[in-house]
């Protein structure tokens, strides 16, 4: 199927209902980001470890097409209290990714001024933060980021790879 125009698209909340009810096409997007394989029970969690996904399915959000209503993306996000690479509050956007057919027509434009054209809740966190690859490889994607308006605040390391936190002031 032909990706069309990011015109041919809409963000939805992500509910756990209809997470439950499209898993399959959901994880299959998920899935393509690099170094990260989740289960449907990984995609329903609500906590991983001592980690909880506050306020998940509230803030996460969903592609869909217009007419076929086929799933085009997705955005797992949650509000994350301060930690030591930022220290502030922040709406943690933890998983994106569009299909890979769907790739470069703007859907993930889309899926982020979602929420930059959202109202803050009033009492909701003022920045928006992320964390990527910080490997040469995933430079595409750091400079996604950065043209969105994202800036790198730190490091964060893990024995397998070296993350950059990037944050965006939500007005």
């Amino acid at each position: 199927m032909s990706a069309g125009s990011s015109g041919d698209w809409q963000v939805r909340p992500l509910t756990r209902e209809i997470a439950a009810s499209q898993a399959s096409a959901l994880l299959a997007i998920h899935n393509l980001i690099p170094l990260v394989r989740w289960t449907c029970g990984d995609l329903l969690a609500d906590t991983a470890g001592d980690r909880v996904y506050t306020s998940k399915w509230v803030r996460s959000r969903a592609l869909f097409h217009r007419s076929t209503e086929e799933v085009g993306g997705l955005m797992i996000a949650y509000d994350r209290g301060p930690t030591d690479g930022f220290p502030h509050r922040s709406l943690y956007l933890h998983r994106g990714a569009v299909a890979r057919e769907h790739q470069g027509c703007g859907l993930g434009r889309l899926l982020f001024t979602s929420y930059f054209d959202s109202p803050r809740p009033d009492d909701g966190p003022h920045w928006l933060t992320l964390q990527t690859n910080a490997g040469s490889e995933n430079r595409w994607i750091v400079d996604f980021y950065q043209r969105l308006g994202f800036r790198t605040e730190g490091i964060v390391e893990y024995p397998d790879k070296i993350d950059l936190l990037m944050s965006k002031r939500w007005v």
